[in-house]
């Protein structure tokens, strides 16, 4: 059975930790060689580009670790790495550098025998490992040089695995911005002015070796890798032109993006934070790039334009904000920052309060578009913060009194449950304002059905009053039946004992008059 080829592409040009100089071209060149790959040899991807903040130590790892799984025994696959690299000049041990790694924490970078590793296990027919990185020879343990004189069938019948490096264990040029690594340009170079029907892996690296050592100092290496399933064969290229396929795979998405007006409510700002755009709204953040970069063509950039997408600058942080909170409403199912998360969420918090006070401030000039797209997604302009807080304080004491007695209990202000504790908080607020006579009627209304304004005051005879119903409810009209202080009775025993004790004369306990008011009243005695 024939076999698919395909090829993933991780390219770094940003850091996380400003240690790490930020490169020029990494995402650039992987591009490119991605898709001429695409385009003229019959390549597919099987996943889509790792790029920058994507690309980090996690998800690169289980990426690689993933390819054994998803690959069959005659599928083919370039894995091309473009980034940082680093050596331990004392073990020799080379490193990938990922996109969250810590310039002082060698831990957080990912070990070429780890990748080794991952790459071992995958029961490719060809594999072809590419390392435009600094360092990248250390991958290769020793050369192998070979002559391949074999036609291209006999070449292509034996499984192989090689690894293609930058350089040796030396540093490497990144070259200049938006012009391409040397490495990376004499690579696509060949893919894309080849027009030989079949063209083996080692005339491409010979290539690659000599037009990169002939303008820089750096020799790249090309080598077996020396796994159980290596045969010694070679993957070799068909000149198969005019496929499209990076096209189509562009066309594809702006389809989609288009169709995704009436489905997605974040249109034209797609979420990549939302697990369930997160693809489309990646390559949205993709174009933005592109067009910063001066690398969108113009005839893609009118057309997104004619669809709606937006590329104005001056609106970037707003779509930012918006993307993030997007986030926020669907991890947590909030359209608001409760008060509880307003610690953790403060940037969305201060991006929301922006967009009310621009709007409260000047709503005829408040950007239609901003408007549209805050109230298609239920994020409300006109509301203030205190009625959000009021919202919340209402659905938060109706779940407290689901599960506790009105009037008799209150939510602690010194909960350790943070809900609970803010609950007591508010309500201790909006109770002195209610004794001030300076709370709202509908807000009155609502309290009353929950807590008593005199709860303080009245809280002792609303809890005497309940130990009466349940003696009462006790003896059953049976008034000589008395509760025993063991057993299940006790609580209620021993609270009847404390009364008989507190009646008796002589004794220096006594009741208060209201508790007697209330006995009799009830009457005990």
């Amino acid at each position: 059975m024939k076999g698919k080829n395909y090829i993933l592409t991780i390219a770094i040009d940003n850091y996380s930790d400003s240690n790490f100089t930020n490169l020029n071209n990494a995402k650039l060149d992987a591009e490119n060689i991605q898709n001429v790959l695409l385009d003229n040899y019959g390549f597919d991807l099987i996943e889509d580009s790792i790029t920058d903040k994507n690309a980090t130590r996690e998800k690169i790892i289980n990426t690689l670790a993933s390819l054994s799984s998803i690959l069959m025994p005659n599928d083919n696959i370039i894995i091309y790495y473009a980034g940082h690299g680093i050596i331990n000049e004392r073990s020799g041990i080379g490193y990938w550098v990922p996109y969250d790694a810590q310039y002082h924490s060698i831990a957080t970078y990912i070990n070429n025998s780890t990748i080794i590793d991952l790459v071992e296990s995958i029961e490719a027919k060809h594999l072809f490992l590419v390392s435009d990185s600094c360092f990248s020879g250390s991958f290769i343990s020793r050369n192998r040089s070979a002559e391949f004189s074999r036609a291209y069938k006999k070449l292509n019948e034996k499984s192989s695995r090689w690894i293609l490096t930058s350089g040796r264990v030396e540093r490497v040029t990144d070259g200049e911005p938006l012009k391409g690594s040397p490495f990376a340009n004499s690579f696509y170079d060949y893919l894309n002015n080849n027009r030989e029907a079949y063209f083996s892996l080692s005339e491409l690296a010979n290539y690659v070796k000599k037009e990169t050592s002939s303008q820089t100092n750096q020799q790249p290496v090309c080598a077996h890798l020396s796994f159980h399933n290596n045969q010694g064969g070679e993957m070799v290229f068909k000149y198969n032109p005019n496929q499209g396929k990076s096209k189509e795979g562009w066309e594809a998405k702006f389809e989609e993006f288009c169709n995704s007006k009436e489905t997605i409510k974040e249109w034209p700002h797609i979420s990549q934070y939302n697990p369930n755009t997160k693809s489309l709204g990646r390559w949205c953040s993709d174009q933005r790039s592109f067009k910063r970069a001066k690398k969108l063509s113009p005839d893609r950039e009118r057309r997104l334009i004619e669809a709606g997408f937006v590329f104005n600058p001056y609106v970037k942080k707003f779509y930012t904000g918006f993307g993030k909170f997007m986030a926020f409403m669907h991890m947590t199912g909030y359209n608001y920052v409760p008060s509880h998360l307003r610690k953790q969420y403060n940037v969305e918090i201060a991006w929301l309060r922006l967009q009310r006070n621009s709007f409260r401030k000047d709503p005829e000039n408040y950007p239609k578009y901003r408007y549209d797209l805050l109230i298609k997604n239920g994020i409300a302009l006109h509301t203030t913060s205190n009625e959000e807080i009021w919202d919340e304080f209402c659905i938060e004491l109706i779940k407290f009194y689901s599960n506790n007695e009105k009037f008799i209990t209150i939510p602690s202000q010194v909960s350790k449950d943070k809900k609970v504790s803010w609950l007591g908080n508010k309500l201790n607020d909006y109770m002195y304002y209610w004794k001030q006579g300076k709370l709202a009627d509908e807000k009155v209304e609502f309290l009353s059905k929950y807590v008593d304004i005199d709860y303080q005051k009245n809280k002792h005879k609303r809890y005497f009053r309940k130990k009466i119903e349940e003696f009462k409810k006790f003896q059953n009209g049976d008034r000589n039946k008395i509760p025993k202080q063991s057993g299940d009775e006790k609580a209620l025993g021993r609270w009847y004992a404390q009364i008989k004790c507190a009646l008796n004369e002589g004794t220096k306990k006594s009741l208060p008059n209201w508790k007697i008011e209330i006995l009799k009243e009830e009457g005990i005695i």
